[in-house]
């Protein structure tokens, strides 16, 4: 069974400032890790792979610096993988970064 996962992140940013992103996968085994995302429009600006989280729900906080080339409308995504292989839906929040 794939794990589930919750996501976010505020909706406005200003460059060069943090922005706090929390995570959290449940699962029935045990959810391995997040894969987070910063797009803008179909370009990749930051990856994080292998965020680890535990697999009861305990939700994480990641942070991430906002670089000048991010400022306009972003999409964060993420999606949540078990040891198992399974992964959940991609869940994905708008940003705005001014």
């Amino acid at each position: 069974r794939a794990p589930t996962l919750r996501f976010g992140a505020p909706a406005r940013a200003r460059v060069g400032a943090p922005v706090r992103l929390t995570v959290a996968a449940r699962d029935n085994g045990s959810a391995a890790s997040v894969d987070i995302s910063v797009l803008k429009g179909t370009k990749a600006l930051t990856r994080m792979n292998g965020v680890v989280v535990r697999p009861d729900g305990t939700v994480r906080a990641v942070s991430w610096r906002v670089p000048r080339s991010a400022k306009g409308k972003l999409r964060i995504c993420a999606a949540a993988f078990d040891r198992a292989g399974n992964a959940s839906n991609r869940t994905c929040v708008r940003l705005t970064v001014t």
